[in-house]
């Protein structure tokens, strides 16, 4: 699945998990995005995405 990640995406939360986990991670992603709205797309807004998955790391 990480072939279909998107590259900006994927650098930004590979530093924190290995291959298996950022699987998961990214999966745990596009389930919470399709239960929000399925319409909705990682690449249309992925800045936004890597910056809440920033914030939320550094907050921890």
């Amino acid at each position: 699945m990480t072939g279909k990640m998107p590259e900006n995406l994927r650098r930004a939360m590979a530093p924190f998990f290995n291959a298996a986990e950022l699987y998961d991670m990214y999966g745990v992603l596009l389930r919470a995005k399709a239960s929000v709205d399925r319409s909705i797309t990682v690449e249309d807004d992925e800045q936004a995405y890597i910056k809440a998955f920033k914030s939320l790391v550094y907050s921890l």
